[in-house]
C-alpha cells in the first residue's frame, strides 16, 4: 500500500477564533496521522481545490510565500519518505515510526532553506517591510 502525504485544512478540530488548523495528514496502510503547520486560517480562507490559502487571508501575512513555503515542506517529507521506501523498510513501519522518520529527515534537509527564511524575515521586518499578525 503506498504512502502519501499532504497538506489540508483540519475541519476536525475549530479552534476559539474560528479558525482551522493546517496540517500535513500521513497516509499509510490506510492508517493516518497529522503533523501539525502551527497556522489556522478560517475556511473561507482556504482552497480545496488547489490545497493552499486564499489571497485574501488575514491569517497569514505573506500568503504567497506561505504557500510557497508548504509546498516545499511537503515536498521535503516526501523526499524523506522516498528514502525510507528506498531502503525497502517502509512496508514494516508503523505510522508513528513514519511520521518520526519524516519530520527527523526534512528537519534535518531543511534546517539551511529555514535558516535563510527567517535571516530574510528578519532583514524585511527591520527595514519595516514585513510584520507579522
Amino acid at each position: 500500500m503506498p504512502t502519501s502525504i499532504f497538506t489540508l485544512l483540519d475541519t476536525r478540530r475549530v479552534k476559539k477564533d474560528g479558525t482551522y488548523p493546517i496540517v500535513f495528514r500521513i497516509i499509510h496502510n490506510e492508517v493516518a496521522t497529522t503533523v501539525k503547520t502551527g497556522y489556522s486560517v478560517l475556511k473561507s480562507e482556504w482552497n480545496p481545490s488547489s490545497l493552499t490559502v486564499r489571497p485574501n487571508c488575514k491569517h497569514i501575512a505573506d500568503v504567497s510565500n506561505f504557500n510557497l513555503q508548504q509546498r516545499e515542506k511537503e515536498k521535503e517529507m516526501q523526499s524523506a519518505l522516498l528514502q525510507s521506501e528506498r531502503e525497502g523498510t517502509i512496508e514494516h513501519l508503523s505510522i508513528r515510526e513514519i511520521k518520526k522518520r519524516i519530520i527527523q529527515r526534512s528537519k534535518h534537509d531543511s534546517s539551511f532553506t529555514t535558516n535563510t527564511t527567517l535571516n530574510h524575515y528578519c532583514l524585511l521586518s527591520y527595514l519595516g517591510i514585513f510584520s507579522v499578525r
